[in-house]
């Protein structure tokens, strides 16, 4: 897995203009991620400026799309992942756990 992430940086710094821009706000000084932030920004301005509203809407939709994915994902986990077993023992855990809270209530009376 370390391999495959490697090589996927390698081949996104290999990009000619883009990379280089990646590889100094990933590995260069701290302020690097501002300029990188700065010129994203520009070549955003300028994109709008030669496609105009076009350009915006495209961006707009697939930003929806991405935050759709976003909220399927991050709220669909725990409905894929759990095994009988998982969920048997977190029953089984809660059961221990509300008679020990029950056993301590009666200590205190």
């Amino acid at each position: 897995m370390a391999l495959q992430l490697n090589l996927s940086y390698q081949m996104v710094y290999r990009i000619p203009l883009a990379g280089w821009l990646i590889r100094d706000a990933v590995r260069g000084q701290p302020d690097a991620k501002y300029y990188f932030i700065a010129n994203m920004a520009v070549l955003l301005l300028g994109l709008v400026w030669l496609f105009g509203y076009p350009l915006v809407i495209c961006l707009a939709l697939g930003m929806a799309a991405v935050a759709l994915s976003g909220l399927v994902v991050l709220t669909a986990g725990d409905a894929f992942e759990r095994s009988p077993t998982t969920a048997r023992n977190a029953v089984a855990t809660r059961q221990s756990r509300d008679r020990a809270l029950r056993k301590d209530l009666e200590k205190r009376r």
